[in-house]
Formats: structure tokens, sequence, C-alpha cells
């Protein structure tokens, strides 16, 4: 067996740390759709931070979107990138539907 290397476990694929910035930025923002709970604590987070918060979310949308841009591998990572997009199109299927209808309780 050869030595293990600590670089070995450092080793981070740029795609996949932007993909979890993604589902945790964005999940959080877009489950107020959902989740009165977290509506509510969204709102919170806005009235208390204001400018703040929305510079720290427009910051975090622009890491993952380098990360993924700057890690995308076509042969490695087309699938994953179409299945988040798949992902967020049968998430928010719902919710426009939802507004289609006249419906006004969704917190957008």
């Amino acid at each position: 067996m050869g030595e293990l290397n600590l670089r070995d476990f450092m080793e981070i694929d740029l795609f996949y740390l932007g993909v979890v910035i993604l589902v945790l930025n964005e999940g959080f923002v877009m489950s107020r759709h959902y989740c009165s709970y977290l509506r509510k604590l969204r709102e919170q987070i806005i009235e208390k931070y204001g400018l703040k918060w929305t510079v720290f979310h427009s910051g975090m949308d622009l890491l993952w979107l380098v990360l993924l841009f700057y890690g995308f591998d076509r042969a490695k990572h087309l699938n994953v990138l179409l299945g988040i997009m798949g992902v967020m199109i049968l998430f928010y299927i719902p919710v426009l539907y939802k507004k289609y209808k006249g419906y006004n309780g969704t917190g957008s």
C-alpha cells in the first residue's frame, strides 16, 4: 500500500462545491414557498440585515455560479447540471400553478 498524503484528502471538485453552495443558498430562499416558518425567518433576516442580506445572498449566487462554471467538465457534470435544472423546474411548477390560479398565500 502506498503512503497516504494529506493532499489526497484536500482535493475538492469545484463543481460539486458549487452545487453544495447552490443547494444551501437557493434551497433556503426557495423553501419560503412551502414552509411558513422559513418564509418568516427569511423575512426577519431581510428586515434585520437589509442590504447586507442582499449583498450576501448575491455574493453566494455569484460564488456558486463561478464554481460551477470553473469546475464544469461536460463529460462528468452534464447530467448533474441537468438534474439540478430538472429539480428546480419541478419545484416551481406548483408555485407557478398557485400564482396562475390566484392563490396569494405563497409568501412571494
